[in-house]
């Protein structure tokens, strides 16, 4: 059924889409391919739903909205979003060859897809009949799309998923389609990274798969629940593909990171058991490995998880959870400059994942790359509006390095943050007014509310306060925080697991210690006791091995053991 503002709009399903003939190429929404007549491209999933949307509309103009609704499934993005969605479908025809058709910008309205032949309206458009052995009778599958006399050719003709037309054969350029169309489900299988020996997977599961890896980047508790369904039904299709059950592994543990803690035993069985199933299969699947090192938090036990994520990246090294997992591990120990071109390749082999984004944010301001980060925290509100951690790494750049004004300013704008429960709004506006002002009333009350919210708003809270303090320089009392949150010792009490009802973060299930190598906390790490927290936390054995002594202590003496670099 064509696309109009009378069609209810739902987010396409690409796994279960019946593939599209763009008057020659071969657009096959759940392989995520368009194969033109010697090449084929490769398509994120929302670029592919743009190509479906402007197909199914059949020469009609889509508006904005409309697209917006049917690719993103009500997810509030930017224009932005959309203006990349739409350049990469212009970018996969022309890789494609797909020359005759093209998307056309209605100014201030939408987009269509037009014949070369002219940016004709659909009703105007002059539909030759499809040949009787161009769809594939024996499918029992429903075919989806426009079909008619008032189709315009390029959205004719359909074939359901992962069956072609019998005529196909018929002629070497048809034969060269059908290869090209089999080759490319076996590709997306891998999602971007290497394994290695990959093996053919049905079209339903590809779609599945990258689906669920599209639902992960939005690096939210809510998103990986989302993702794991995906997963879940991905492995019920093809209970023997080893991916589907390391990448649901890796989605469960994802979910373990704001688990309730009642909720959690079972939880983090369900990510052992579908990493065993993923590792019986084929004993280096990455995503089961890197699921298995992370399900206990690193903190206290660097060396162990380092070790495990190495032997990932050893032998895939552009495995991005792996990647993504050994810079925070980095940055969590102090060695700032070696970790910074992990976390600069994650963002660059996958630039539309938001948890890489918003990392990376604090990646450039702990190299003193503050310009970058003012940059990719443009990027991500804008990608990503109301994305709570974006948003609070965007806040806490302006609010540290000297622009606590414009944090204000960020902190009010209420159509553009993400919903903040009361207490954590007051605590942030009345640290930020500290900031601005200088006043010593103001100093007061922000120190007061910052110790007061240390017992009920769990790890985020300590973090905040640690940085909070520092800023305010009462580095005496940020390390007092300090060594309530990772020792639980001392005059302070300070909440270390999260509970329902308390702001939620994607990263919360963790102690914490990259922030303590940020720029603000600079006071503390220069502090005596500063040496005899991190002792006691585990991070100086951490330091004693070759290669990870942190930057901020500078270049061993000569001859020591830590002498070079990672």
């Amino acid at each position: 059924m064509p696309l109009d503002k009378r069609t209810p709009l739902l987010c396409i399903d690409l796994a279960s889409h019946a593939t599209i003939d763009l008057g020659g190429a071969l657009l096959e929404p759940s392989t995520l391919t368009l194969q033109g007549c010697d090449r084929q491209a490769m398509l994120e999933p929302r670029v592919m739903r743009v190509l479906v949307a402007l197909a199914g509309a059949t020469g009609a103009v889509l508006s904005r909205d409309t697209l917006l609704e049917t690719c993103w499934g009500g997810l509030v993005v930017g224009d932005d979003a959309l203006h990349r969605a739409v350049a990469g479908a212009r970018r996969a025809l022309r890789e494609a060859g797909a020359t005759n058709c093209a998307i056309e910008t209605i100014p201030r309205v939408g987009y269509r897809l037009v014949s070369m032949a002219g940016p004709v309206a659909a009703e105007h458009v002059t539909a030759k009949a499809a040949p009787d052995d161009t769809i594939d009778r024996s499918s029992s599958l429903p075919l989806v799309g426009p079909t008619g006399p008032t189709a315009p050719d390029f959205g004719q003709r359909l074939v359901a998923p992962g069956r072609m037309a019998s005529s196909t054969l018929s002629s070497p350029r048809r034969r060269l389609l059908l290869v090209g169309a089999l080759a490319a489900s076996g590709a997306v299988a891998a999602l971007g990274w290497k394994l290695s020996r990959p093996e053919p997977v049905p079209p339903a599961v590809a779609g599945l798969l990258m689906q669920g890896r599209d639902a992960l980047r939005l690096g939210l508790p809510g998103a990986a629940r989302e993702a794991a369904g995906f997963y879940e039904q991905a492995a019920r299709l093809s209970p023997r593909y080893a991916p589907a059950w390391g990448q649901l592994a890796l989605a469960r543990r994802q979910m373990a990171e704001a688990a309730n803690p009642v909720d959690l035993p079972e939880l983090l069985s369900s990510v052992e058991n579908s990493a065993a199933r993923a590792l019986a299969l084929d004993a280096t699947q990455p995503d089961a490995l890197t699921a298995r090192a992370l399900m206990v938090p690193a903190f206290g036990q660097w060396e162990r998880v380092e070790r495990q994520l190495q032997a990932v990246l050893d032998r895939y090294p552009d495995h991005l959870p792996a990647l993504d997992a050994m810079a925070l591990l980095m940055s969590s120990t102090g060695v700032v400059a070696a970790h910074y071109p992990l976390r600069l390749k994650t963002v660059t082999l996958d630039p539309l994942h938001a948890g890489y984004n918003f990392r990376s944010i604090y990646s450039h301001w702990m190299n003193q790359q503050v310009a970058a980060a003012d940059l990719a925290g443009e990027r991500g509100v804008e990608l990503w509006p109301r994305h709570l951690p974006t948003w609070l790494a965007r806040l806490s750049l302006f609010k540290y390095t000297g622009r606590a004004a414009r944090a204000l300013k960020i902190l009010d704008d209420k159509a553009t943050r993400p919903d903040l429960p009361p207490a954590f709004e007051a605590l942030l506006r009345a640290t930020t007014v500290a900031l601005v002002s200088g006043a010593a009333a103001d100093r007061a009350a922000a120190r007061a509310l910052v110790v007061d919210s240390l017992g009920t708003n769990g790890p985020l809270a300590a973090v905040g306060a640690t940085m909070d303090l520092a800023a305010l320089g009462e580095t005496a009392l940020a390390l007092d925080v300090t060594e309530a949150y990772l020792l639980e010792r001392g005059p302070l009490t300070a909440g270390t697991t999260w509970r329902p009802g308390q702001t939620q973060h994607d990263d919360v299930r963790r102690r914490f210690t990259n922030h303590l190598f940020l720029p603000v906390t600079a006071p503390l790490r220069a502090d005596p006791r500063f040496a005899e927290i991190t002792r006691d936390i585990g991070l100086g054995a951490q330091w004693a091995r070759p290669n990870r002594r942190p930057d901020y202590l500078g270049e061993p003496p000569l001859g020591s053991a830590t002498g070079s670099r990672i």
